[in-house]
């Protein structure tokens, strides 16, 4: 069900957030980006709940061209789902960490100057969309050129960190099959 492959997606962007966590931001505080990552597309729970027929229009325009979920977005001129994410935050009151999350964690948000915070999620959240495939070349090589550029990596150590998030997938593999 969509929302099955919204919480394995959650779950999976989350895990390869905290894995970068560690490895090039372990100055943040874990706790706190565990949970703004967990909820980082809440948004998209808005498309699925209350608009299902965009939310299938959308997912099936990101699977015919292989483009991320935002590139679908724009190309129908439609509410982006990180603003809606971000709607729903400030009603619910939440911590504006968590706000934030939701507001940016797409590709385009890596090349703005957003805080570390933002950064590692939006990372985690193109990681763990990379690793899943289904992307097309150039989505594909403008993600590596966005992480490359923004953890100042060699080829060698991205794919090295690409093998790392790719592992990953059993573990959100087993939170699926757990719910």
């Amino acid at each position: 069900s969509e929302l099955n492959n919204y919480w394995y997606h959650s779950f999976y962007a989350a895990l390869a957030t905290k894995y970068l966590t560690k490895k090039f931001y372990g100055y943040l505080d874990p706790a706190e980006l565990w949970t703004a990552s967990i909820l980082h597309d809440i948004g998209k729970l808005v498309y699925i709940k209350f608009f299902p027929e965009h939310y299938t229009e959308l997912k099936r325009y990101c699977e015919q061209n292989g483009c991320l979920f935002s590139e679908a977005e724009e190309h129908y001129k439609l509410p982006t789902s990180s603003y809606l994410g971000a709607l729903l935050c400030h009603h619910w009151r939440l911590p504006s960490k968590i706000e934030d999350a939701c507001r940016y964690h797409n590709l385009y948000h890596i090349s703005t100057q957003g805080s570390d915070f933002q950064t590692v999620i939006a990372l985690g959240n193109l990681l763990s969309t990379l690793s899943a495939g289904g992307l097309n070349e150039s989505c594909k090589n403008r993600i590596k050129e966005a992480v490359v550029n923004t953890l100042k990596l060699s080829s060698d150590t991205f794919i090295t960190i690409m093998a790392d998030v790719y592992e990953l997938k059993s573990e959100a593999e087993q939170f699926l099959e757990s719910l």
